[in-house]
């Protein structure tokens, strides 16, 4: 599973909606994350760079490479947004597949008024909260998946959906979200990854605070 399906997956509220936003960005994010993983793209002086364009084997992850070779030179923040569009579909249509997550609509008249995806396979979303539950705790140690899953959920303001409350373990969510921010400074990854996970998370918190404000100027 990638990154950008995990996030979709442990972030996913009980009731099949997304509660987070702009999942676009964050599934760009992690598609970056995961790319710079495996050394196929790096940042060279804050600026994208495709170090291999060989094909992955993944047909999502060649997807994004495709995308992001096309926007070579550019800043993560100034792509991510339009290299994401229509991802976050196509990492739930797989998902679905997997028979992880599971779509549910209402149609009235031929026209689709809400859509949902529920978790259909909770086990593995929660040994997955359970392994992130472990890294902010100190208990293990994060790698290249669960680091950058991590930087993605604080930057995106998403922690508090990616383990509720019966999740924690009775941990409160404030010294979740310090040891996340420490994770998300990405101190254990090499500098070429480090690099990429800062400019996914911080296009991605740049986004987060924009709906933030947003929303709040609407409801002045």
């Amino acid at each position: 599973m990638l990154i950008a399906e995990e996030f979709l997956l442990v972030t996913r509220a009980d009731d099949g909606f997304d509660k987070v936003g702009r999942a676009e960005l964050a599934v760009a994010g992690a598609l970056l994350c995961e790319l710079a993983l495996a050394e196929r793209i790096s940042l060279d002086g804050g600026r994208i760079t495709v170090v291999d364009a060989s094909p992955t084997g993944d047909e999502l992850l060649d997807e994004a490479l495709g995308r992001f070779a096309e926007r070579a030179g550019k800043k993560p923040k100034d792509v991510l947004a339009r290299i994401g569009r229509g991802l976050p579909g196509r990492a739930l249509e797989r998902l679905s597949r997997a028979e992880v997550m599971q779509e549910e609509q209402a149609r009235a008249l031929g026209v689709r008024w809400w859509s949902r995806w529920r978790v259909v396979d909770p086990l593995r979303r929660d040994r997955l909260r359970a392994e992130l539950l472990a890294v902010l705790t100190g208990r293990q140690e994060p790698d290249g998946r669960t680091g950058s899953l991590v930087a993605l959920l604080h930057a995106t303001n998403a922690l508090q959906h990616a383990l509720p409350a019966e999740a924690r373990d009775g941990i409160p969510l404030r010294e979740l979200r310090r040891r996340a921010k420490e994770v998300a400074r990405g101190r254990w990854a090499a500098s070429a990854v480090s690099e990429a996970i800062q400019a996914a998370t911080a296009a991605a918190a740049a986004a987060a605070a924009a709906v933030a404000a947003g929303g709040a100027a609407a409801s002045s």
